[in-house]
């Protein structure tokens, strides 16, 4: 699936990601109170037609969706499932929320729009530091619900984008690991932009200074 970047440039995007992620997970340490640490893994970039989007299956599924607008255009999606759900609620509120269903209920959709908001944000901000596109995310939306209907909202933009940029992450905070899953439709200037950075060394000795 990794037909369209050789092992260079995966490398290269799987780490502009991981640096945004490490400056993600120190925001939402105000969310849980406690060192927050978030790592992606299995980065794969495929046509958006060539496979099942996403892994998750268990409803329902949490979508926070971001559209990217600029210089590169596309959406990010952040999924979840209920369990995933229930750990982010855990390590955000305390226990007066939490044993209140109605306010916990509420709150929970903000919490998960504010953080989808912080991570893609700091994502987003590496692209466009490091490749020198003017770009950046607009307001987050929430949605809910099964496998198909999941798969179905995801689709009315990813086949609008030439490329999926998928990867799992693995958020920690404490004793509890949380694994949402990452969708990133892009055009094709995202492409570009990752060929035309590695054939610059400059650019891979800054970069290395960023790790």
């Amino acid at each position: 699936m990794n037909h369209i970047f050789n092992k260079v440039e995966l490398d290269l995007a799987t780490e502009i990601i991981n640096i945004g992620l490490a400056k993600a997970g120190d925001s939402l340490s105000f969310f849980t109170r406690e060192k927050v640490l978030i790592r992606s893994k299995d980065l794969v970039i495929y046509n958006s037609y060539e496979k099942e989007l996403f892994t998750k299956s268990s409803a329902p599924i949490t979508i926070l969706s971001t559209q990217i607008r600029g210089g590169m255009n596309g959406y990010c999606y952040l999924i979840f499932n209920e369990e995933e759900v229930n750990q982010l609620q855990q390590i955000s509120f305390p226990d007066s929320i939490l044993n209140n269903p109605e306010q916990l209920k509420e709150m929970s959709k903000g919490m998960l729009m504010e953080a989808d908001n912080i991570i893609t944000a700091a994502v987003v901000t590496q692209f466009s530091n490091l490749f020198k596109i003017d770009m950046h995310g607009y307001v987050p939306e929430y949605f809910s619900g099964n496998n198909k209907e999941a798969n179905s909202y995801i689709r009315k933009h990813a086949d609008e984008g030439n490329y999926i940029l998928h990867f799992n992450t693995t958020l920690f905070s404490g004793a509890r690991n949380i694994s949402p899953e990452f969708l990133w439709c892009l055009d094709e200037t995202f492409v570009q932009a990752v060929k035309k950075f590695v054939k610059e060394d400059k650019n891979l000795i800054k970069l290395q200074e960023l790790i």
